[in-house]
């Protein structure tokens, strides 16, 4: 992820499912836009949603989803797994 230009995690304006991701990008230091959404936004914005559901990760454009599926992808690349 070192060539990533931009980095988006869209969730509701609560912690749930995207705190992790949130937690993980931030203990490693990577700028990303936390887009917290409203009720009304998400309307907007779930067609456009891989299957329809929060939290979303974007990168460089292209989305994906599953929370824990998402923090998996996270933590090793940002050596956050807990292993040594």
């Amino acid at each position: 992820m070192a060539d990533t230009k931009s980095i988006k995690v869209f969730y509701f304006d609560i912690d749930g499912r995207a705190e992790v991701l949130r937690l993980i990008l931030t203990y490693a230091g990577k700028e990303f836009e936390d887009v917290r959404l409203s009720m009304d936004k998400w309307l907007e914005v779930k067609p456009t949603s891989p299957f329809g559901q929060v939290p979303v990760l974007e990168i460089d454009g292209k989305k994906k989803t599953q929370s824990i599926a998402l923090a998996a992808f996270l933590a090793p690349e940002f050596k956050t797994t807990g292993t040594p």
